[in-house]
């Protein structure tokens, strides 16, 4: 399966004891070896040559197999571990006889002539050898080999020690002479040692020179030689070399001899370069035998080194990544490689650095980039800028990993920037790699390029700016080129901003009709600290490339002082639906004969009326038709009557024209035209959708059938009948018939029709059907409706489950010895109708492919034939003595999906191993005496037969014989540990109570059995009979040496008491007495105490023992012998040794000292115990030994103390992958036994499993060479923000001892959280308007934490204040509160209050909002803005409805507002004629403009109206037209209007020039009654 690691089961490969091997040696050797040709070779004279080493070519059948293996037989020979000198002779014959001579060298040293017939061969021999005869080596150093002369030696089991040793001089019994050659030796009688002969010793030599150990790189040639130094060289040495096999080099050397004509042989090793890097050096022994012995060869060693280099380093010289792409973080994904192999993990860090730190590093840089093209290097300063994260990466190679890819983070600092560069580097982290010289660093560095993504938005503050024709505009506020707030600048933009003739201003040309006082193209600066530059412009030519402009143009609109008429040509019109009317609106006045310089835009609007939405198109804005100027006075717009699609009759609509901006100059006339629109509507009725599935098992299938393309009824009613039709689905079998009138009127669009599916149970292909529709009656109107479409189509889809696929059982069962396991997938449930795929697959379970069995899948294709399919799996015998293994077998997948049930869908495979294996004791009985080897018997467990497959839980436990447990041996009773694949030999520990009884031999059992029995695992032998040999003396005697009675005393009866005097009897003995005359009295003479009792330091180590006469009177002379014996005190170790004679004793001599030293240490270790034994020289019957022995104890007062390295240790989440080592030490003392210890952790307020992983086991054992133990502390690794954790480690001593204190007992860890939660605005900027009275600021926090972080977020006034506090705010601080396990996306807000000035037409202000810095909060975006909006209104009126005045002039007409105001309010009111002699439809509106000034409600602007003096009395009407302001909310207030009343007398003077330069244009008045002479004066014709 993709994706899955199948375990590996070692166990094929794993090396194990091959029996086979010996069996051939023994089957060749007994073919080639007879003991006929045995017997000839001994006999031949030259098997005493020490140079004839080779086998006679009669001895050896040339057969291939002999060929293969007489190498393997001579460097397998088994030297005999002890020779031994014997006094009798041994003839050559009786060593033919005997069927017990192993296959080695005998190796005689010794001093003096020896003859072979009187070597005795005592060897330790193999079991499976027994009944080998084979071939011998007989060499000699030291040792002239004679025809017969006889040596007795003493044999190796006399005990020489160190203090009884001398050089030269006499001898005493019991002392050895010294060979200066480091060989102690004894000779028969003599009393002598004389001066040891001096031999010399072979060595290695390197080249030339004498050499033990020599280093050698990795393919190179180590040549060596053996040769003879410091001595006298004497006669042919045969030699064999000894190399492990390794395969890091290859062996070059055969046997060869030594003697005065070859001085030096040669061996080779080819080491190989492997080309893996990074190998620890590999020590090589090299050992060689000189005639069968290697104790004259003295050792060498060649130590390999690997030559092997490794190179590592960036696989880019450099790498890009944009910033912000996936805010707030991304990364730079960068790979980091290597060339070769490596024989250990290769740890490195990887260095993210700025520019200025990697700068004096000396490191180079990548090739090709120099610090010239690092322009602009990103910083990373801490509570500052930062664009990227400095997080040291610690990364590990794997052996044969080459490359690895990470990422280095990017932060987004919403700083518009140029592109910044920095640098990471790679350095290795293990000291010992950086020593070895075999790790190259090459390409040490690459760039890392952030490419900046936040680009600044420039553009015009407003779309329009507005002047009046003749106004002279200069640098100033009025317009502004702006910058984005949103992003911060780190650089100066260059603008160039171009005025250009605009088709808005009616080709206004340049300098011709508006002086604005600068050149057509300029260029402008805004740096980083500004946010507009002030100009005057008509367009942004271009922006820096990397930005994105915001109204990049702007209009200038320049205002004419004189009046254009503009209106409809049309007044009525008539269009049938569907069609399109045609309305034109034209420059009416000034006639084309005169120049018009105005340039103005007119917006059409469409009104509905009767018409509506469904009848007539109505924009979605106005119609904007321009520009009008001299040469463009006509435009012309069309509009379609919508069939709208419903029966209503006709519909009418109206269009009005509106004037665009502020033009004063311009008159709308008329500026309204209505629009009948005729109904032809039609109706289409039909199915939506046409095409339908349904499943086989739902039970209807819905139609719907609608009123299609927006048209509805009204009025009437449209009947349909819907009717069904066969496909490949018939009725009544697959689907029910179904017949239905459908009725549709003006409150019915859409009608549903279920028809009824028939689920018939078969598994098979869709089928399908059909409706129809046919129109039954319209109420008339037939011929306006229309079916379409008329014809759908249901498909029924086959999903019916009634298919039941899956295995016929749950689970099989086969013998391993089965070449196939055979299961059955079947049809199980159902029909099919069509075929059916199933894929079928082996998954691993107990038993793994390709091990145990073959991976098999394969697609399982069913159909109405195929019912049942057979899958054969292969079924592989590993000759493994194992459990029963299984796997399982599975369906996986069906196509086509989901509608065939797989079940069951799973089988179990069970494999029955036919394999056994035998186990049992190694020997089926042991003897041990009771003295040896510390009363410790090994007794070894082994798999005699077979190879184990699975793990095998044993219990031994012992039996009793004639042996008792608990009085003659520890009894046993427990588990072993598991014997496996690997461990196939156990040794158990059999311990004898050892005690100074004197009794007969026991004998006692040890049974082994199986802890869980099994059918393939037998027990033979089940018990093993151990012997225990008595090795106790016990001394029995008189209670006192000599006895005195008279004879007149107790009626001459002396009792006599016998006693056992030194010992302890364990068996019943039977004494016989009889008296001897003489006339001498006993003497006893023995220890003053049974036991003494030192302290290692007491006395300087120091322990006087005194021997005394007990009893008696010594009359002559005694000569004593002392010597100490082991018991768990060892000589040499615990104690010196004593082995000497003693001063004479006599009759003024009654006591002796001997001073016992104890060995002085500061080993803590157990009590330690030996004896001092007494012996006399000359054995006396007059003279008694009693006590014969002291007990010493050895009282240790050594103390240790073992405990923590340190009482406290603090490691950060993601530090060292969250392992942190805790040592344990020997801090005072030293150890002289074996301590254990259990550790295991204490939750503090970290928490086991959710914090760190707990510990609780028992550690290695500290003794003398271990003084130090790691304990490997893991800490859970997460990203929650969290508290600091701490939990403690516990050490305590499983067996507890005084000597022994564990100080400090516990060690304190504390885990610093190294998580951090990034705190986001979700907005740059907050838009909020005065009466909302609050500003609210939310908040993105991620990731999820698990503790509860404050943070202070304050509202402040900008640098360059607009909203000031506590005017427009109120500055403040306020804590924002993260809750534990807050998810990312949950918005955290706080609120700022804002105040409500009641001032209307104030500018957006701003002000800061800025999050304070705050432990575990990372701040991307510390800084956002709120801009406050004025929502107050201000309404202008009229100061008074209605204004007089008498005679010509002027009357003042006033406004003003209900409001104060930040701006000024320009104000337009049109005069319009009422009641005066001249109507309406006479006379020309008259435009005022005045202006209400910024500041307090109620302060009125004024406008003089000009009396028109026509009549005796005059009304005119005043409307407040238009209203505009720089920004904000302008209503017009009631009154909106009023009326102007002017009281006149009579004509007065120079009326008619009054009237004449008042009159606009062509004023005409006709006056039905009035002064002809005005009339003629004004040069009118009434």
């Amino acid at each position: 399966m993709c994706g899955q690691t199948v375990p590996s089961k070692d166990r094929r490969s794993t090396s194990r004891r091959n029996p086979a091997v010996t069996e051939e040696l023994h089957i060749l050797a007994g073919t080639l070896f007879q003991q006929s040709a045995v017997q000839s070779l001994l006999s031949h004279d030259s098997f005493l040559c020490p140079s004839c080493y080779r086998l006679p070519e009669q001895l050896i059948t040339l057969t291939n197999k002999a060929n293969e293996l007489k190498n393997r037989i001579q460097q397998s020979l088994l030297r005999a571990q002890e020779v031994v000198l014997a006094s009798q002779q041994i003839t050559r014959s009786k060593i033919v006889a005997s069927n017990s001579l192993i296959a080695g060298y005998i190796h005689l040293q010794g001093k003096g002539q020896v003859s072979f017939k009187d070597v005795r061969v005592d060897a330790m021999f193999h079991q499976r050898a027994a009944k080998v005869l084979c071939f011998v080596f007989i060499t000699a150093i030291g040792i002239t080999l004679v025809a017969s002369q006889t040596v007795t030696c003493y044999t190796s089991s006399t005990t020489c020690t160190s203090t009884s040793v001398i050089l030269t001089g006499t001898r005493t019994a019991g002392q050895c002479c010294l060979n200066r050659g480091g060989r102690s030796y004894k000779t028969g009688t003599s009393t002598t040692c004389t001066p040891c002969v001096v031999y010399g010793f072979f060595q290695f030599l390197n080249s030339t020179a004498p050499s033990t150990t020599v280093y050698q790189k990795e393919g190179s040639q180590l040549t060596g030689y053996l040769g003879f130094v410091n001595g006298t060289f004497s006669g042919t040495h045969f030699v064999t070399f000894t190399v492990p096999d390794n395969n890091r080099y290859i062996k070059s050397f055969t046997p060869g001899v030594l003697n005065n004509a070859a001085t030096r042989l040669q061996f080779t090793l080819n080491i190989i370069q492997d080309n893996i890097a990074l190998q620890p050096p590999l020590s090589v022994p090299v050992s060689a035998l000189v005639d069968g012995s290697s104790e004259f060869v003295l050792p060498f060693s060649a130590t390999i080194l690997d030559a092997d280099v490794v190179t590592i380093g960036f696989r880019e010289s450099d790498y890009s990544v944009t910033e912000g792409a996936s805010p707030p973080d991304q990364y730079a994904r960068v790979k980091l490689a290597k060339d070769k192999t490596i024989a250990q993990p290769l740890s490195v860090q990887v260095v993210p650095l700025t520019v200025d730190q990697f700068r004096p590093l000396g490191i180079p840089l990548p090739d090709g980039i120099t610090f010239a093209d690092l322009t602009n290097p990103a910083q990373y300063i801490p509570n500052g800028p930062m664009d990227f994260n400095k997080t040291i990466l610690n990364l590990t190679f794997t052996s044969s990993q080459r490359e690895i890819n990470f990422n280095v983070a990017i932060v987004d600092d919403l700083i518009n920037e140029s592109d910044q560069q920095f640098i990471c580097i790679v350095r290795l982290t293990n000291p010992s790699v950086i020593a070895s010289g075999n790790v190259i660093i090459k390409n040490p560095s690459t760039v890392i390029r952030i490419d900046d993504n936040d680009p600044i938005s420039i553009g015009f503050g407003a779309d329009t700016y507005t002047f009046t024709k003749g106004q002279q505009i200069f640098y100033g506020d009025t317009v502004k080129l702006v910058k984005d707030d949103g992003v911060v600048s780190e650089q100066t933009f260059s603008v160039t901003v171009i005025a250009q003739p605009n088709a808005v201003d009616n080709q206004a040309m340049y300098n011709v009709d508006y002086d604005i006082g600068f050149a057509p193209v300029q260029t402008f600066t805004i740096t980083p600290d500004q946010h507009y530059a002030k100009l005057v412009s008509t367009q942004v030519a271009n922006t820096p490339s990397y930005s994105a402009p915001h109204n990049p143009t702007t209009i200038l609109l320049i205002l004419d002082n004189k009046v254009a008429t503009v209106g409809f040509v049309n007044g009525r019109a008539v269009v049938t639906e569907g069609g399109d009317f045609i309305e034109c609106v034209a420059v009416t006045d000034p006639p084309p004969e005169l120049t018009m310089q105005l340039n103005f835009y007119i917006q059409v609007l469409l009104v509905p009326d009767t018409a509506d939405a469904s009848d007539v198109f109505i924009f979605n804005g106005p119609i904007i038709l321009g520009p009008f100027d001299n040469t463009n006075r006509k435009y012309c717009f069309s509009t379609t009557a919508l069939a709208d699609e419903y029966f209503e009759g006709n519909q009418t609509f109206t269009y009005s024209l509106t004037l665009i901006g502020e033009q004063t100059r311009v008159v709308v006339s008329p500026n309204v035209t209505m629009v009948t629109i005729l109904d032809n509507t039609t109706l289409t009725i039909g199915f939506d959708p046409t095409q339908y599935t349904v499943n086989k098992s739902d039970s209807y299938v819905t139609f719907s059938v609608s009123i299609l393309g927006g048209a509805t009824i009204q009025g009437a009613s449209v009947g349909v009948m819907f009717s069904t039709g066969d496909g490949t689905a018939l009725a009544r079998q697959d689907y029910n018939q179904t017949a239905q009138l459908l009725t549709f009127n003006e409150n019915t669009a859409c009608i549903p029709v279920a028809v009824g599916i028939i689920n018939n149970g078969y598994y098979g292909d869709d089928i399908s059907f059909q409706a129809n529709l046919a129109l039954q009656s319209a109420g008339g109107y037939e011929q306006f409706v229309t079916l379409s479409p008329a014809k759908a189509t249901a498909t029924i889809i086959d999903d019916i489950n009634g298919v039941t696929i899956g295995f016929d059982q749950t689970g099989y069962s086969f013998l391993e010895n089965q070449r196939y396991a055979r299961v059955s997938v079947r049809v199980l449930q159902g029909q099919l109708k069509k075929s059916v795929a199933v894929q079928f697959r082996t998954i691993h379970g107990s038993a793994v492919g390709p091990y145990e069995y073959t991976e098999t899948e394969k697609i399982l294709v069913f159909n109405e034939s195929t019912l049942s399919i057979n899958v054969d799996i292969p079924v592989l015998d590993d000759g493994l003595a194992e459990d029963d293994e299984s796997f399982s077998a599975k369906l996986l997948t069906v196509s086509p999906s989901g509608l065939v049930t797989i079940a069951p869908a799973t089988t179990l495979i069970t494999i029955i191993d036919t394999n056994s294996v035998i186990i049992g004791f190694e020997k089926q009985s042991y003897q041990i005496s009771k003295h040896q080897n510390q009363g410790r018997l090994p007794v070894k467990i082994q798999v005699l037969q077979g190879t184990l497959g699975r793990t095998v839980l044993l219990h031994v436990k012992t039996r009793d014989g004639s042996a008792i447990a608990s009085t003659n041996y520890i009894p046993i009773d427990y588990d072993l540990p598991a014997m496996n694949f690997s461990v196939h030999e156990l040794t158990v520990d059999v311990s004898i109570i050892v005690n100074d009884l004197a009794e007969d031999d026991k004998v006692f059992s040890v049974e082994l059995s199986l802890i869980s029995p099994s059918s393939r695992v037998t027990i033979a032998p089940i018990s093993a009979q151990v012997t225990i040999i008595d090795d106790n003396n016990v001394t029995i005697s008189f209670e006192h040496g000599s006895y005195q009675i008279s004879k007149h005393q107790n009626q001459g009866r002396l009792p006599v008491k016998i006693q056992v005097l030194q010992g302890t009897l364990g068996r019943t003995v039977l004494l016989h007495v009889k008296t001897r005359d003489g006339s001498a009295i006993d003497v006893t003479i023995g220890f003053e105490h049974l036991s003494y009792q030192i302290s290692k330091h007491q006395t300087q180590g120091r322990l006087p023992v005194k021997i005394q006469v007990l009893q008696g009177t010594l009359g002559r002379t005694v000569l004593l012998h002392v010597k100490t014996r082991d018991g768990s005190a060892i000589a040499s170790t615990n104690y010196i040794s004593i082995d000497s004679d003693l001063p004479a004793m006599n009759f003024s001599v009654h006591e002796l000292t001997v001073d016992v030293s104890i060995v002085v240490n500061d080993l803590a270790e157990d009590d330690k115990v030996f004896s001092v034994e007494l012996f006399l020289i000359s054995p006396s019957s007059r003279v008694t030994i009693a006590p014969r022995s002291a007990q010493i104890t050895v009282i240790d007062d050594n103390s240790v103390t073992i405990g923590f390295e340190h009482g406290s240790y603090q490691i950060s989440k993601h530090q060292n992958q969250g392992r942190l080592p805790v040592k344990i030490q020997v801090l005072q003392g030293t150890l002289g036994r074996t301590v254990l210890l259990h550790v295991k952790t204490r939750d503090g307020s970290a928490i086991a499993s959710t914090n760190y992983i707990s510990i609780d086991s028992d550690l290695p054992a500290m003794n003398f060479s271990v003084h130090e133990l790691t304990v490997d502390v893991s800490i859970v690794v997460n990203d929650l923000a969290d508290n600091d954790k701490v939990f403690s480690v516990e050490l305590s001593l499983i067996s507890p001892s005084s000597r022994v204190t564990i100080a400090p007992i516990n060690a304190q860890v504390t885990i610093i959280d190294d998580n951090a939660i990034y705190l986001v605005p979700t907005k740059a900027t907050y838009v909020v308007t005065e009466n909302q009275n609050q500003a609210v600021v939310c908040f993105f926090a991620a990731p999820v934490a698990a503790l509860r972080v404050n943070v202070t977020v304050v509202a402040m006034e900008d640098d360059v204040p607009s909203a000031r506090s506590p005017h427009h705010f109120i500055a403040s601080s306020v804590r924002l509160t993260i809750p534990p396990n807050t998810p990312p996306q949950s918005e955290l807000c706080v609120a700022f209050t804002i105040i409500d000035n009641k001032v209307a037409l104030e500018p957006i202000k701003t002000f800061s909002i800025k999050v304070m810095p705050s432990p575990k909060v990372v701040l991307l975006r510390p800084i956002s803005h709120v801009l406050i909006l004025d929502d107050d209104a201000v309404s202008v009126n009229f100061t008074s409805s209605n204004y007089t005045s008498v005679g010509s002039g002027y009357t003042a007409v006033c406004v003003s507002k209900d409001a104060a105001t930040a701006s000024n309010i320009n104000v337009e009111i049109t005069l319009t004629s009422s009641n005066s002699t001249c109507t309406s439809g006479d006379f020309s509106p008259v435009v005022y403009s005045t202006v209400l000034v910024a500041g307090p409600a109620g302060v009125p602007a004024c406008v003089n109206v000009t009396n028109y003096l026509w009549e005796g009395r005059s009304s005119f009407r005043m409307s407040i037209t238009k209203v505009t302001a720089a920004g904000g909310i302008v209503k017009v207030g009631a009154p909106s209007s009023a009326s102007v009343s002017i009281f006149n007398a009579g004509c007065l003077e120079n009326e008619d020039t009054f009237l004449c330069h008042y009159v606009f244009g062509t004023f005409l008045c006709q006056l039905k009654v009035y002064n002809q002479l005005c009339c003629r004066t004004c040069g009118v014709t009434c």
